[in-house]
């Protein structure tokens, strides 16, 4: 977890090496504009996604994970 500007945001790394779910759904969610991605990878970057758009179900799997 990472602040990007003032939004609290979650790594795709966070979500998808650490198994909470899989690059395909997260794929999934991108293309279906499920959560908000503050910041494409590349160039060394990393992909951010806004904490507050994810779902209640996978917050709550995140919080279980104690990345918070």
């Amino acid at each position: 977890m990472e602040m990007f500007g003032k939004t609290l945001c979650i790594t795709f790394d966070e979500l998808v090496r650490s198994g909470i779910m899989s690059k395909s759904n997260f794929d999934k969610h991108v293309r279906e504009r499920k959560f908000q991605v503050l910041q494409k990878g590349g160039n060394g970057r990393k992909v951010l996604v806004a904490y507050e758009t994810l779902s209640d179900a996978l917050r709550s799997v995140v919080e279980k994970n104690c990345l918070i």
